[in-house]
């Protein structure tokens, strides 16, 4: 992994979401909180980004690869 500032930014944004929860904090927060999960929130919105897969040379067959049809895209 490179050190540029477009990976930079998507290591920032994975880091906001980093949390340390307990089972039954979870299981409780996923009844009760409308927010998405932390792990969720870092990784869904890159993955539908196409700055994501030049940032990190993603390509077809890695773990956080997601077809071009199935991305989310708004404008």
């Amino acid at each position: 992994m490179g050190g540029g500032i477009e990976q930079r930014f998507f290591v920032g944004f994975a880091q906001w979401a980093c949390a340390n929860e307990r089972p039954e904090d979870m299981r409780l927060r996923a009844l009760t909180d409308p927010h998405s999960p932390p792990a969720v929130r870092g990784t869904a919105p890159v993955v539908n980004q196409e700055g994501f897969y030049a940032a990190f040379g993603v390509k077809e067959g890695d773990k956080m690869y997601l077809p071009p049809g199935r991305r989310v895209t708004i404008w």
